[in-house]
């Protein structure tokens, strides 16, 4: 049997009980070709701030992201960690003119994705990458009664 634990953070003071969209996409993803393997799943929600010292420290870059994911680890029965940007989802919601409950799903989206596998280094993988969100999304859409991701 197939067994995902979820964890949640929200260290977002204006992201509001994200646990409910959670549920919905993860069930989702999880009956999708996309699953993510056994074991705990952390999902951090931050602000700019805490992304940058993220990415600064793992990838020697300390400008702003959206989403950076850390693998699995079987041996410890961990799925993966997901650390999110609120402050980018909401940003770059009016940037691209897309909701933010949208840029938030596709960033728990990409995350998922690079658990199962996928990478977006190369034109080749954003190609195979940006169908799967394409993919992922459609069917969250589809089949998800979840609420949205919302803001105090």
């Amino acid at each position: 049997m197939h067994s995902l634990h979820i964890e949640i953070a929200n260290q977002h003071t204006q992201l509001k009980n994200p646990e409910a969209r959670i549920n919905g996409i993860i069930e989702s993803i999880q009956k999708s070709k996309f699953k993510i393997r056994e074991g705990t799943l952390s999902i951090v929600f931050v602000d700019e701030a805490t992304i940058c010292k993220i990415h600064e420290q793992f990838l020697g870059d300390p400008s702003p992201t959206d989403v950076i994911t850390f693998p699995q680890d079987n041996s410890q029965n961990f799925a993966g960690e997901i650390f999110i940007s609120v402050d980018q989802a909401k940003n770059n919601a009016k940037e691209f003119e897309t909701t933010f409950n949208d840029e938030l799903t596709l960033y728990l989206i990409h995350g998922c994705l690079h658990l199962f596998g996928l990478n977006d280094k190369t034109e080749a993988e954003k190609y195979d990458m940006r169908k799967a969100e394409s993919e992922l999304m459609r069917l969250i859409n589809n089949t998800s009664s979840s609420p949205p991701f919302q803001l105090n």
